[in-house]
């Protein structure tokens, strides 16, 4: 069949097509196909309300019109409409030069029904190994005694400043000085990925569920409630703005605890004091009740056990630095509950 005599077919026999045909279709049947279009798109509305949630199915980004389509939206949308997706990639090597070392296509054919059922539409989806997530990685100091990698940190000034390589890191414990060369040259900007050839499976995954997010918003015509525009490419690491929310009191209202410990000019830390007893460095939070504490187990002077609210004048500093820095630590039984 030509594909004028298929234009014919979709329009009911007239000739012609696009605004043409819209203006010899009878009121009626315009106006009946105008009802199911808004039925449908009503319907796409509930599904979203009812089958899909924030953060799982769809991703608001601060700064944006619509939401983006994640792929267990994509398949919600699917499994609604019944569409079944079937993945064709196409895998290209490059030399890594003037090309990516691997690029990915896939062309992903929706069958309604089943796989056997005509295929309704399509959806295209690419990714590659010079895509900047996948093509760099953060560069990071090795130790130069033990060489290992990533367990370099900066030392507080509490312990003298420099460099240390953490053995929580897995590193040997060396220290190095402020300005050493041999740490300060590192680089630790981005820097090239020298593996971006174990990256195919990635790179597949990646632009199927692109393809996938695609062929859904074409296929379902789900394009004005969701966008692909900012799609999982952060997916893994999405920079969206941090939702902080305040820690409220039982009120409901945010409200700022008391340092429990002040410094000198010198930068050394001074133990709280308490107002009532005057015992030093036995005031703590009280975690169970909020507020504050005089502990009654502190060491080596106790507490009275006198509770401060969160509001509260906050325990005078005392004069006597304090000289492993740490804070006093409660056991949970110790605590008044």
């Amino acid at each position: 069949m030509s594909s004028e005599s298929q234009a014919m077919e979709l329009w009911g026999g007239r000739s012609g097509s696009g605004m043409m045909a819209m203006a010899q279709m009878p009121d009626d049947e315009f106006e009946s196909r105008l009802a199911m279009l808004e039925k449908g798109t009503s319907r796409i509305q509930q599904i979203k309300r009812s089958l899909m949630k924030e953060d799982v199915h769809y991703g608001v980004i601060p700064g944006t019109d619509k939401p983006a389509l994640l792929k267990p939206g994509a398949e919600v949308l699917c499994n609604v409409y019944g569409l079944r997706p079937d993945f064709v990639p196409l895998i290209e090597y490059g030399d890594g030069a003037g090309s990516p070392p691997i690029r990915v296509t896939v062309r992903a054919e929706f069958h309604l029904g089943d796989m056997t059922g005509p295929v309704v539409g399509i959806g295209l989806g690419a990714a590659s190994s010079w895509e900047k997530r996948y093509r760099y990685r953060r560069g990071e100091r090795s130790c130069p005694a033990c060489g290992t990698v990533g367990s370099v940190i900066k030392g507080k000034q509490d312990y003298g400043g420099g460099w240390l390589c953490w053995a929580k890191k897995g590193g040997c414990s060396a220290k190095f000085q402020e300005g050493d060369a041999e740490i300060t040259s590192q680089p630790v900007s981005d820097v090239e990925n020298p593996d971006q050839h174990d990256l195919l499976n990635t790179l597949i995954k990646m632009a199927a569920k692109r393809s996938q997010i695609d062929g859904a918003l074409r296929v379902t015509g789900s394009s004005d409630l969701f966008t692909q525009d900012i799609d999982e490419n952060q997916d893994d690491d999405r920079e969206r703005a941090p939702k902080d929310r305040p820690r409220e009191s039982s009120a409901g209202k945010e409200q700022a605890r008391p340092a429990p410990a002040a410094r000198t000019s010198g930068g050394s830390r001074r133990a709280p004091t308490c107002a009532k007893c005057g015992g030093v460095r036995t005031v703590i939070p009280n975690k169970y009740k909020g507020g504050w504490v005089c502990w009654k187990n502190a060491k080596p002077t106790p507490g009275c056990g006198h509770t401060f609210q969160d509001g509260d004048p906050a325990p005078a500093p005392d004069q006597s630095p304090d000289s492993d820095g740490d804070a006093v630590e409660a056991q949970d039984s110790d605590v008044p509950r």
